[in-house]
């Protein structure tokens, strides 16, 4: 919610915000899944990556969602973050709302 406001009010995430998130989840993981730590480094870097070349190739992208996009990748890890990234699946009633007659 924090990052949501400050990004539709201003149009940018302010960095104490996503360090912030990104050092209270490496806090809380040092005392509960200290040996996670290098695979959830290394999904945040792919991501890191990832975001930061459709970031420069499409320019749609600010630098503060490829850092939102390491944090969420720590956080996540892989197989998840490529959960939240995707695009939802359609569900019957939005079938029948955009006027598709595929249920």
């Amino acid at each position: 919610m924090l990052i949501s406001y400050f990004d539709l009010r201003t149009g940018r995430i302010p960095n104490f915000v996503t360090l912030g998130f990104f050092v209270l989840i490496v806090f809380f993981d040092i005392f509960t899944e200290l040996s996670e730590i290098p695979f959830r480094l290394l999904c945040a870097v792919f991501y890191f990556l990832l975001f930061f070349c459709i970031s420069v190739f499409t320019k749609g992208l600010g630098m503060g969602d490829v850092k939102l996009a390491f944090v969420i990748g720590y956080y996540c890890g892989f197989f998840k973050t490529s959960l939240v990234f995707r695009e939802p699946r359609k569900t019957p009633f939005q079938k029948v709302f955009r006027g598709s007659c595929e249920l």
